[in-house]
């Protein structure tokens, strides 16, 4: 039979077409290794000798090939009691934990990691922030377990400690935290009322300082240094609950007596003001012994969600601010103020400011109350309230 030349031709085309169809619906061998890592939360806080867990998800193509293999990298990555440490889990369903551990002596700080995937010549890298958290309670409440503190400054073993000491313990309960006793002495005696160093206190990211419902010891002159210093190291957060420190200023009766410098101020009087102004954005300051119970009223903001507090009466300590103008300057709660010609007016007892120290992101609370003269249930909710950022 003689061959029809259109049939060689047709095959032709028809075989071409095929192969073209055959070769765009072939995946390429093993797959696509393409991923993308992502951490939830990226950012953890983290006690020495405490871990946290974050998950990283590992997003894959619809045809994944190979493994991706995570490792953990940054300068203080490792596996001693200066470093921090890392372990992943299993890889289930896109995520892998990963858990963090802090080493002993890892000081207080913000330390970025580096979470590593790798899968054959893909590598992908994605960061994690660890802080590391340590708090320090600087006991100077002039209780009894005050007046023998130890050799380095521990609270006398050998006396009960204070109920105000139990509630601040209490509030950083779950946190890392070192106790520093002040000792109970003259205040002229500086040497034993000083508190801790500014070398001391650049070892904690947050400081808790509390004198109590009492008018008499308050931190000195050295200690103000000290705290500046301390709040220069970047990072760092400030609690000072001290009415005593406003009450024993020259014209804290007054309603209210500038934080500006005056002409007749001594320069104790000068360092004091600018330690309020500075750091806590206090325009003026009032100290009053409240002989009956008041109630301070939360400002709008997070301190609404504590509630009032109910404070008892009975002579209890109390100090006040009139705030400055700036938006790095925070009020928590007012409470009414009365000067000595029975004027009531209102101030703010509980203060803070941000954006403080040399690199800016340091911040600074300061109580007029002392937690031991707040009657009502909501005080420990209280404190933690001024623990957080």
């Amino acid at each position: 039979m003689h061959k029809q030349p259109w049939t060689a031709l047709g095959l032709l085309i028809l075989t071409a077409s095929l192969a073209s169809c055959s070769i765009g619906s072939i995946d390429p061998p093993g797959g696509d290794p393409d991923f993308t890592l992502t951490a939830q939360p990226d950012a953890l806080s983290i006690a020495p000798g405490q871990s946290g867990t974050t998950s990283v998800r590992i997003a894959r193509p619809s045809r994944p090939g190979g493994t991706v293999n995570l490792t953990l990298e940054g300068s203080m990555a490792g596996a001693t009691a200066d470093t921090i440490s890392g372990v992943f889990g299993a890889q289930s369903s896109g995520a892998s934990s990963l858990k963090l551990t802090v080493g002993t002596n890892v000081p207080a700080g913000t330390y970025p990691l580096s979470v590593r995937g790798t899968n054959g010549a893909i590598t992908k890298t994605i960061g994690v922030q660890v802080k590391v958290e340590k708090w320090l309670l600087v006991d100077a409440d002039r209780s009894a377990n005050n007046w023998a503190v130890t050799a380095d400054h521990r609270p006398d073993p050998n006396v009960p400690a204070s109920e105000l000491d139990v509630l601040m313990k209490s509030a950083l309960d779950g946190k890392g935290f070192d106790v520093y006793a002040v000792k109970n002495a003259d205040m002229s005696n500086t040497a034993a009322i000083a508190g801790p160093s500014a070398d001391v206190l650049k070892r904690y990211s947050g400081v808790v300082w509390y004198t109590g419902d009492q008018s008499y010891q308050h931190p000195i002159v050295s200690d103000l240094d000290n705290i500046r210093a301390y709040l220069d190291e970047g990072g760092r957060k400030m609690i000072l609950l001290s009415p005593a420190l406003v009450l024993n200023l020259p014209g804290a009766a007054n309603v209210f007596q500038t934080t500006e410098d005056q002409p007749n101020d001594d320069a104790s009087l000068q360092k004091h003001k600018a330690f309020l102004r500075d750091l806590f954005g206090a325009g003026g300051y009032n100290g009053a012994y409240a002989r009956d119970a008041y109630t301070a009223t939360p400002l709008p903001g997070k301190a609404q969600q504590v509630g009032a507090l109910s404070i008892t009466g009975g002579q209890s300590q109390r100090a006040a601010f009139s705030p400055q103008q700036g938006e790095l300057i925070t009020g928590l709660y007012t409470a009414p103020v009365q000067n000595t010609r029975n004027e009531v007016s209102t101030g703010t007892v509980v203060i803070g400011r941000s954006g403080l120290g040399a690199h800016h992101n340091a911040s600074a609370v300061f109580s007029g109350i002392s937690p031991d003269v707040i009657a009502s249930a909501n005080k420990l909710d209280f404190l933690r309230l001024l623990l957080q950022d």
